[in-house]
């Protein structure tokens, strides 16, 4: 009776196993090999403390032994539908948590349908996040930021480049240069271009050409923090690139220059090039260089955007 009496002595101070992670459960020793251990400590009267401590082992084990002999055929869960839990980030302050191994049970059936639920959402969630984060690096101007196919001002004339942009994003073709007169929706077009891009989990990045020129002269001041390499190396490894208003840029042998190399690799590499400009095919090549439109001319679609000025709109 003094073995009894010791145990239900620390039940008090003991969590209910009902309380416990599964993990610590399933950890428990068989209850036999408790029991012989504390057999062999009652000849040892200086290990009390290894004593107190098995007993209490004792409680939790006996305990588990009930709980287990409730449980269905073949469940190991004790009600929690499985193991292996880890956070979802989803919208909210709320952090759910999912399994990741389920019992055969009925809970763990239903844990099992419950946490599809919830690991759809933080798929959506993740998904959101990553195209924010897309969307934001490709620097697209604050005014076109809501700029999509969806949201394009409809024309009849604009209804069939749209749909002739979309194609060239599934095709093949490396490159698209949008032509047209002063605030026809080029810089539009492009920028849908870019989102619907973005869209597919392709990064991208919007550049006006004259700023992209400053930019690049700007790492030749002294203590600039940014190489001419580093700035043409960002425009050539990109998914996707929109040059904006190519022709309003003073034209030199430098900048040219410039230009040429940035296009000349995305060619090589056929990444998907988008330009926009005022100038007409002939007036591009006399401003770019015959060896610059000589690379858009292999694999790439031009498209005249005609109709109403729609400045103030999508630009």
């Amino acid at each position: 009776m003094k073995l009894l009496g010791s145990i239900f002595g620390d039940a008090a101070a003991r969590l209910p196993l009902q309380d416990w992670p599964l993990e610590r459960i399933h950890k428990l020793p068989h209850t036999t090999s408790v029991m012989g251990e504390l057999a062999t400590l009652d000849e040892q009267p200086t290990a009390s403390d290894r004593r107190r401590f098995l007993r209490s082992l004792l409680l939790d084990a006996q305990e588990r032994d009930r709980l287990a002999a409730e449980l269905p055929e073949g469940c190991w869960c004790f009600g929690r539908g499985g193991s292996g839990p880890r956070a979802v980030m989803v919208p909210g302050q709320d952090v759910p948590m999912v399994l990741t191994a389920y019992c055969g049970c009925a809970i763990g059936d239903a844990r099992r349908i419950l946490d599809g639920d919830v690991r759809e959402r933080g798929r959506a969630y993740a998904q959101e996040i990553q195209l924010l984060g897309i969307w934001e690096g490709a620097r697209v101007p604050e005014r076109f930021n809501d700029c999509s196919f969806e949201t394009f001002p409809a024309t009849s004339a604009t209804q069939l480049v749209v749909a002739e942009i979309m194609d060239w994003l599934d095709s093949a073709a490396w490159a698209l240069v949008l032509l047209g007169e002063f605030g026809v929706g080029k810089t539009g077009l492009a920028i849908s271009a870019l989102r619907d891009a973005a869209e597919r989990r392709h990064p991208g990045l919007f550049v006006k050409t004259p700023d992209l020129l400053a930019r690049i002269r700007a790492t030749y001041g002294k203590g600039s923090e940014v190489s001419e390499q580093d700035v043409l190396e960002s425009l050539r490894t990109v998914d996707y690139l929109v040059l904006d208003d190519v022709g309003a840029e003073h034209a030199t042998d430098w900048a040219t220059s410039m230009l040429f190399q940035v296009l000349d690799d995305r060619h090589d590499h056929q990444r998907k090039t988008i330009l926009t400009t005022n100038l007409d095919i002939t007036g591009l090549g006399l401003h770019m260089g015959e060896r610059t439109l000589h690379r858009f001319k292999e694999g790439a679609v031009f498209l005249t955007v005609d109709g109403p000025n729609l400045r103030g709109n999508a630009g």
